[in-house]
C-alpha cells in the first residue's frame, strides 16, 4: 500500500519574484496526514525558478499515493496545469489533487478546466486531505466527504461542499515544519532574515465588498473571527526560534487588530519572556488604527514590529463607502500622520484599482492620496496596487454581473490571466482607464523609494533596481501628481522585465 504524499507549490507570477515566504499553506495542509503516519514530501517550485520541471521529474511520482498542488488565481493556475500534465506524463495512474484559494471558489471549474486533475479540495484542507488519502489507500471513492470534488465522467463533476461549521485551528506542535528541510531560500526583498508566517487569529468579522473572506466566513457557524490564545501564539514563536532559528515572524491573519487587547497580551508575553524577534502584521484596517494610541504603537515597535500592512484601497470617499471600509480619506491621512511618529514601523498601504463604478476622477484622487501618504510619512510604502478581481460570493461580484454583464472565466487561459498586476481587461474599464491604471502601477514601484528603504541586499538585480529608482522616481511623482498616463514608454521596459523575471523554466 502506498503511503507517500507529494505536495507541490507552483511558480508564481511577478508577485513571487521579490517576496518568497515558506509555503505555509502546504505545511498546514500536511498536518493531519503527517500525524496519521503518511510520508509527506513538499516540493516548492519557486525556489527553482529556472529548472523546476527537471527537478520535479527526479521524484519517483509512481511511488506516491497522491500529488497535491496548491492553486491560486492568475499564472499559478497555468503552472499548476503544467505540473499536473507533467505528473500524468510520468505516471498516468497517479492521483492529482488541486487545493488552495482558487479551489475554494470554483472547485468544479478547476476540474473542468484541467483534464489531468482528479480531485479538488475546497475550503480548509488538512482534514479533507487525510480523508481523501485514506480512501485512495484502499481504492475507494471519496463519496460524501466534505470539501472533496471529483470527476465521475470526463464531463461530470460531483462533490460535497466544505464543512464550514467551524474554523480550522491547528496547534503549533502539530504543524510539520520539518517537511521543509532548508528554510534559507525564503525571505523578501533580498533580505536574509529567516522568516516564518503564522496566525494570531483566524477569520474576519468585517464585510468588505471586494474581499473573499466574508464570502467564505459567512458560512461559518458562530464567530467569524477567533483570536488564538496569546500564550499559544507566543509559544509558537518561541518554538520557531528554538527549533528553526526564526528571525522574523509575519502574522498572516486576515485581520490582526480586531481586538487590540489581544495583540497587547501577545506583546506583553513577548516582553515578559525576553524574546528577541522582528514582527510584521499583514492585516490592519484604518478604523482599527484610529483606536491605537501612541503608547500602543510604541509598544509594538519596542517588541520588534517594523511592518504594518494597511488597507487604504482608494482615495475616493464614495468608493470607500461602496466597499465597506468604515473610514474616510481624511481618516487614512490622519492615521498615516499618527504612524509617522513611529519611525521604526514601515506603513505599507494596499490599494485596489478597477473597482466597478470607478471613474478617472476616482483614480486621480487615489494618485493624489498615494503622494500625500508618502509626503506625510517617511516610512510610508505604497504596495503595488491590486487590480480588482470579481470573486464569486462577494458584493462587488454581484455588481459586476448585474451592472456590467461580467462573466466568470470559462477556460484555464482566462483564469490564468487574472494576475493582479497585469489584468486590466474588465468590461467597465475603458482604454483610457487602463492606461491610467498602468501608470499608477508603474509609478508605485518607485514613488516612495521603497527599494532603498526596505532592502539591505547587494545582488546585481537589487543594484539595477536602485539605479532605476534614482532615475525614475521624479517622473513617477510627476505622473501621479498630474495624472500623466499618456506616452507610457516605460511600460515597454516593464513588460520586458516581467518576461525576464518570470521566464518559463527549462
Amino acid at each position: 500500500m502506498k503511503s507517500k504524499i507529494l505536495l507541490i507549490y507552483p511558480p508564481l507570477g511577478l508577485s513571487g519574484v521579490f517576496v518568497r515566504h515558506p509555503p505555509t499553506s502546504l505545511i498546514h495542509a500536511a498536518s493531519y496526514v503527517n500525524g496519521a503516519g503518511y510520508n509527506v514530501d513538499i516540493f516548492d517550485a519557486r525556489i527553482h525558478p529556472n529548472n523546476w520541471k527537471y527537478i520535479l521529474q527526479q521524484y519517483d511520482i509512481k511511488d506516491y499515493l497522491l500529488c497535491g498542488i496548491s492553486v491560486m488565481s492568475g499564472p499559478p493556475v497555468k503552472h499548476a496545469a503544467e505540473i499536473s500534465s507533467l505528473i500524468k506524463s510520468i505516471a498516468p495512474d497517479s492521483h492529482v489533487v488541486l487545493g488552495g484559494p482558487a479551489a475554494s471558489f470554483t472547485p468544479e471549474s478547476l476540474l473542468h478546466f484541467d483534464p489531468n486533475a482528479d480531485f479538488v479540495i475546497s475550503g480548509y484542507g488538512a482534514k479533507p486531505l487525510l480523508e481523501l488519502a485514506n480512501c485512495l489507500s484502499v481504492n475507494t471513492v471519496p463519496e460524501n466527504i466534505p470539501g472533496i470534488y471529483y470527476r465521475t465522467t470526463l464531463s461530470t463533476v460531483t462533490g460535497t461542499p466544505p464543512d464550514w461549521s467551524a474554523h480550522e485551528l491547528l496547534s503549533h506542535d502539530a504543524i510539520p515544519y520539518h517537511l521543509i528541510p532548508d528554510y534559507s531560500p525564503y525571505g523578501q526583498l533580498d533580505n536574509k532574515q529567516r522568516i516564518f508566517s503564522i496566525y494570531s487569529s483566524i477569520g474576519c468579522p468585517y464585510h468588505c465588498a471586494f474581499c473573499s473572506s466574508p464570502a467564505l466566513y459567512n458560512r461559518i457557524s458562530g464567530r467569524k473571527w477567533l483570536p488564538i490564545p496569546a500564550g499559544e501564539v507566543v509559544d509558537h514563536i518561541e518554538y520557531l526560534i528554538q527549533k528553526y532559528q526564526a528571525e522574523y515572524i509575519y502574522f498572516i491573519d486576515d485581520d490582526s487588530f480586531v481586538d487590540l487587547k489581544h495583540v497587547d497580551k501577545i506583546i506583553d508575553l513577548i516582553n515578559q519572556r525576553n524574546i528577541r524577534i522582528r514582527l510584521g502584521f499583514r492585516g490592519a484596517r484604518i478604523n482599527e488604527i484610529k483606536k491605537m494610541s501612541h503608547d500602543f504603537l510604541d509598544k509594538l515597535a519596542a517588541a520588534g514590529t517594523d511592518i504594518l500592512h494597511i488597507g487604504a484601497e482608494t482615495g475616493s470617499d464614495r468608493l470607500l463607502k461602496l466597499i465597506r471600509k468604515d473610514c474616510t480619506v481624511n481618516d487614512i491621512i490622519q492615521c498615516n500622520i499618527k504612524l509617522s511618529k513611529h519611525k521604526q514601523i514601515f506603513s505599507f498601504y494596499n490599494f485596489i484599482l478597477g473597482i466597478p463604478t470607478e471613474s478617472i476622477s476616482d483614480l486621480n484622487a487615489t494618485s493624489k492620496l498615494m503622494l500625500r501618504l508618502v509626503d506625510d510619512n517617511p516610512q510610508c510604502i505604497i504596495s503595488t496596487p491590486n487590480v480588482f478581481r470579481p470573486l464569486p460570493g462577494t458584493e462587488l461580484y454581484k455588481i459586476a454581473r448585474e451592472t456590467y454583464n461580467y462573466s466568470t472565466p470559462n477556460s484555464l487561459d482566462e483564469l490564468a490571466k487574472l494576475e493582479v498586476e497585469t489584468n486590466f481587461n474588465l468590461p467597465w474599464i475603458s482604454r483610457t482607464h487602463q492606461n491610467y491604471m498602468r501608470m499608477m502601477l508603474l509609478s508605485s514601484y518607485f514613488v516612495d523609494n521603497k527599494i532603498e528603504k526596505m532592502n539591505t541586499g547587494s545582488t546585481a538585480l537589487i543594484s539595477i533596481l536602485k539605479t532605476l529608482n534614482t532615475i525614475y522616481k521624479p517622473l513617477a511623482r510627476l505622473r501621479l501628481k498630474y495624472g500623466l498616463h499618456q506616452f507610457l514608454l516605460e511600460d515597454m521596459f516593464y513588460r520586458l522585465a516581467q518576461k525576464i523575471l518570470t521566464k518559463p523554466s527549462l
